[in-house]
């Protein structure tokens, strides 16, 4: 498997649908874009690629945008990566006995530092950002002058355990710009921690949904009201030949069982028996913070768009992620689901799993180490009709809202 491991960039159009346009050309932010706000944080396929989809999306319908550069680090996030880049730094200064002294401690962050930067580029080259990285919320709302709506979505941004009043747009009360949700997910079966906090700030939105139908009984219930839908991640809303359109595609070589899981039950035996099977070898992505190794072949510097490449040229695909999942599902390949959570653990968030393959008519998808390891095709002529209608109510949904 040949990723590139060096720093160079492979966008195709340098400026096409970018913030550089904007940036390289000095142009101000348009006083009537609609505003986003999201994650992008943290180095994750899934947060980076949401909010790309999510800027698409509204593009699509019609809608200029601009996601808010918020700095969504609060300081415990900020101190690995400081500290990941001050030993590299060090390293870097004493190359050579860096090399020699403790070479898997060398390789291992040169190796970090390298998808960091691939994760910045993708920010810089592929999401329309704007001009002024803001800090706080009083600063967004100086700069709300004339924007119509903002939109904030999708991810866990109103996970309880990740609890952020400006993701639920507190920077626009009292502007008079429109606050709209485009399925945030809660993440959790039940909210604990921060509910009146939850409650008040909900309580005045033109228009409410969330990602997954158990955080829509969750918010029907704590705001009494009916009207809060469950609708499809982002991601789902951009068709294959979109998401292709950016994808970095893998050197030809044999087939192969591409791999990426974010918790530690990784289901080896299930894995074992399907290269076995199949007669594929193994191709493991690991990530910044995530470095759960599988038997086989590990990649450590994937970018985004080299993400989406892989899992449009695997044979299988092995995930416990949520949106390893959902581009398994729109690259149309042979994939297994796993949980990633303990049923019983205070932070299960398999339930979005569980909506997303039901809602597509996948549930036969969802395995365990136990299950039976099956090469047979997967048949997707009803996941593409229950796609389309799902992408027709998300649209009405938006054209309703920001209109």
């Amino acid at each position: 498997m040949n990723i590139s491991d060096d720093n160079t960039e492979n966008t195709g159009n340098k400026f096409s649908g970018t913030t550089s346009l904007k940036r390289y050309f000095g142009m101000a932010d348009s006083p009537h874009a609609i505003r986003i706000i999201t994650r992008r944080a943290g180095y994750n396929f899934g947060s980076s690629l949401q909010a790309y989809a999510m800027q698409q999306t509204l593009l699509k319908a019609g809608f200029d945008n601009l996601i808010i550069d918020y700095d969504e680090y609060k300081l415990r996030w900020k101190i690995r990566p400081f500290v990941h880049n001050t030993v590299y730094r060090l390293l870097q200064l004493f190359q050579m006995p860096g090399k020699f002294i403790v070479p898997e401690l060398y390789e291992r962050f040169k190796k970090r530092h390298i998808q960091r930067a691939k994760f910045d580029r993708f920010d810089r080259s592929r999401l329309r950002l704007t001009s002024r990285h803001y800090k706080t919320a009083a600063a967004i709302t100086r700069d709300l002058a004339g924007c119509r709506a903002c939109v904030c979505g999708s991810d866990q941004i109103w996970s309880p355990l990740l609890f952020d009043p400006v993701m639920f747009l507190n920077f626009c009360t009292g502007t008079g710009v429109r606050k709209v949700a485009y399925a945030p997910s809660i993440g959790l079966d039940r909210i604990t921690a921060h509910k009146e906090e939850i409650r008040q700030l909900t309580e005045d939105f033109y228009a409410l949904s969330v990602r997954e139908e158990q955080g829509a009984v969750l918010l029907r219930k704590l705001l009494k009201r009916q009207d809060i839908p469950a609708m499809p991640d982002p991601t789902l809303l951009l068709e294959q030949h979109e998401w292709l359109e950016i994808a970095q595609m893998p050197q030809p070589g044999t087939p192969y069982i591409l791999c990426y899981f974010l918790g530690e039950s990784v289901p080896h035996d299930f894995i074992s028996n399907l290269q076995k099977k199949s007669g594929c070898r193994v191709v493991n992505i690991r990530m910044y913070y995530n470095r759960i190794t599988v038997a086989g072949e590990m990649l450590d510097t994937v970018s985004p768009e080299e993400f989406l490449g892989l899992v449009h040229q695997a044979a299988y695909v092995c995930t416990d992620s949520f949106h390893g999942t959902i581009f398994s599902i729109l690259m149309e390949r042979k994939f297994f689901c796993f949980r990633r959570f303990s049923e019983s653990a205070a932070n299960n968030q398999n339930s979005r799993i569980y909506n997303l393959l039901d809602s597509l008519h996948l549930m036969s998808r969802l395995c365990n180490e136990n299950s039976f390891a099956t090469t047979t095709e997967l048949n997707y002529v009803e996941s593409r009709k229950q796609l389309a209608a799902l992408r027709k109510q998300a649209f009405s949904y938006l054209r309703n809202a920001l209109s």
